[in-house]
């Protein structure tokens, strides 16, 4: 039997990252599979957010790539993900035969491979109202000064 590979992840990350990313994971965020963590977006924006967030947790070597785009257009697509997110781990693209919507660049899943991630980004979006001390129906309140950095408490 193999040993799993152990998760290390960074104790303190800069909030505002920090509460971004994870809301990208809580709205765009795939949640088919128990043992990986997955965004899929078309947007530069929002890629370059989660990547970065993944980044700063200490979780960039565990990131794989996927482009989904129409099959003349996948090598170009690829080209443009790898220069924006500054990520170079690639598994086989979704191709699409015929016709598909224009969005843009095509669209990038961003995954790793961990139940713990998965777990913690799960925990992260469920504690999203408490770590943003939202009263219920107040609307959102400004956090003290001190709170410019969030444990992944761990």
């Amino acid at each position: 039997m193999g040993r799993h590979k152990p998760v290390k992840i960074r104790k303190w990350v800069d909030r505002d990252l920090f509460m971004i990313g994870v809301t990208i994971w809580a709205c765009e965020g795939t949640r088919r599979r128990p043992y990986e963590l997955e965004v899929s977006n078309s947007s530069d924006t929002i890629a370059k957010v989660f990547v970065q967030l993944l980044k700063k947790l200490g979780l960039a070597e565990d990131i794989r790539l996927r482009v989904h785009a129409p099959c003349n257009k996948h090598n170009k697509f690829e080209q443009h993900w790898r220069e924006a997110l500054g990520v170079d781990h690639f598994t086989k693209p979704t191709v699409t035969r015929g016709h598909m919507r224009d969005v843009g660049n095509g669209i990038i899943h961003i995954k790793i491979y961990s139940a713990i991630g998965r777990e913690l980004f799960k925990y992260w979006t469920e504690s999203l109202p408490q770590l943003l001390q939202i009263p219920k129906g107040r609307g959102f309140k400004s956090l003290p000064a001190h709170h410019n950095k969030i444990s992944s408490r761990l």
